[in-house]
Parts: structure tokens; sequence; C-alpha cells
């Protein structure tokens, strides 16, 4: 899985190096966190974050971070399906059982 995401990523030709290793790392700390997500719950993209993570990390970009999510969820590249849209209009996702 590791390489389709560096691929998917690199793909990108809009993105400098700086920005495919800040999106590479924001993707590799979604997938640790998911580890920690119950099954049958659904999850908004923000709460799956710690709040000083996401604040420090993750805020400024969350429109475009939220696009490359909803891309890898589509491709099958995270172990997340989409789930519906919260009462803020975010996409929710849930956990895939393996």
């Amino acid at each position: 899985m590791n390489d389709k995401l560096f691929e998917f990523i690199d793909a990108n030709d809009t993105y400098s190096n700086e920005d495919k290793a800040y999106w590479l790392e924001l993707i590799f700390q979604l997938i640790k966190n998911t580890q920690n997500l119950e099954y049958d719950k659904k999850h908004s993209l923000r709460s799956m974050f710690s709040e000083e993570y996401w604040s420090n990390s993750v805020a400024d970009n969350f429109a475009t971070f939220g696009q490359i999510v909803a891309q890898l969820v589509t491709k099958e590249l995270l172990p997340l399906n989409f789930a519906g849209k919260n009462n803020s209009n975010a996409k929710t996702y849930q956990l895939i059982r393996n």
C-alpha cells in the first residue's frame, strides 16, 4: 500500500517535494490514527487527529487534505469507507473491517 500512496502523491505535478513530504506525513499519521478508531462509529477527518496535531499540522490545509483523503478512499488506498456527512456537512468515514 505504501508504494501506491507514494505514487498517488508523486503523480501530482503541482506539488513541490516539500509539499509531497507534508501530504505523505499527514496520510501516514492518519493511517496510524485509524488503529484507534471504533469500527461501527462514523468519524470526521478532524476527529481522527488530536486537537493539537490538527491545529498545528492540518488546519490551514484541511480542505485540500480532505480532497486527498476522499480520493484515497475512493481508490481503496486507505482502510476507510465513506459513511455520509455530519451536521457540518463534512464527510464522515468508517473503518473497514479486515
